[in-house]
């Protein structure tokens, strides 16, 4: 890491350094087999109707980031590294062969590195991005505990079965680091804030692959806080 900044900061013409944050606008998973059986359980998962899939879902504003922002830029060109934390919660919903919900968790380190390029020569301009995004995820898959009513310390109602933690193991996520692909575009505000939408995709590698087909489109606010231009600006006093 300190050989990529000090790398940057030779070519750059600025260095900024900032705070990034952002959520999902949109997440999609999906699992086009017709039957899913986990490694370690009894019971099975069946799509709910003929072509749709055992896992068909959408999403929104279902995850949070925050992190730090360090970029680079020479001419219209930016380089950007953001270390970041990352939170999501999704639930999903199964009718066949059981009746049953499923809390899947993910906490992660992400390391977004991408080049964007400013359309217009302006410091507020329009800019287009693409890169890579490194992933390593702590992942919670266990059954959901609903809301069933209790009376007098006894649950009202039929009691349910636990079936079990981890179901989808290989399936939606593994333990590896990987890394997805990613694309967008930005739009750098007057006060120096900077919005942008990307879109990104895993790289499914067969040693690192899941079964399901995931993508996310993300909102993102980046807020630079201090510059090397904040340093190296020269002051002048007057004095009659």
């Amino acid at each position: 890491m300190i050989c990529v900044l000090w790398s940057c900061s030779l070519w750059a013409q600025e260095v900024k350094f900032g705070i990034t944050t952002g959520t999902h606008l949109f997440y999609r998973i999906s699992l086009k087999d017709a039957f899913y059986f986990p490694e370690n359980s009894f019971t099975g998962y069946q799509e709910s109707s003929a072509g749709t899939g055992v896992i068909n879902k959408n999403s929104m504003a279902n995850s949070f980031f925050l992190g730090s922002t360090i970029n680079g830029s020479y001419k219209r060109w930016t380089a950007t590294l953001e270390p970041q934390y990352f939170y999501q919660r999704t639930t999903l919903r199964f009718t066949k062969p059981i009746s049953v919900n499923r809390v899947f968790g993910k906490k992660a380190f992400r390391l977004p590195v991408y080049i964007s390029y400013k359309l217009w020569k302006k410091e507020n301009s329009t800019y287009l991005f693409g890169g890579l995004i490194f992933h390593k995820e702590t992942n919670y898959d266990f059954q959901s505990p609903g809301t069933e009513v209790y009376f007098n310390g006894v649950e009202f109602g039929q009691n349910s079965i636990d079936y079990g933690d981890n179901h989808f193991y290989r399936a939606l996520y593994t333990e590896k680091g990987y890394w997805s692909y990613t694309f967008g575009i930005g739009k750098i505000t007057r006060r120096g804030v900077n919005y942008g939408v990307r879109f990104h995709r895993r790289l499914n590698l067969e040693s690192r692959g899941i079964m399901a087909d995931i993508f996310n489109v993300e909102f993102m606010i980046n807020l630079n806080v201090v510059s090397t231009k904040d340093f190296t600006k020269k002051h002048f006093l007057y004095v009659d």
